[in-house]
């Protein structure tokens, strides 16, 4: 009961937190890039 509980929380948040994740760390490298390179930033 505690496991399913857990399992299902941890689905839950990954669903939820993986996109701005992945957001923030994709806008982090194009800011890198583009500083490093001078370019604008990729949209």
């Amino acid at each position: 009961m505690f496991y399913n509980f857990h399992y299902i929380f941890i689905q839950k948040s990954f669903r939820l937190f993986t996109p701005f994740k992945l957001g923030v760390l994709n806008y982090s490298y194009a800011h890198r890039s583009s500083e490093a390179t001078g370019l604008p930033d990729p949209k």
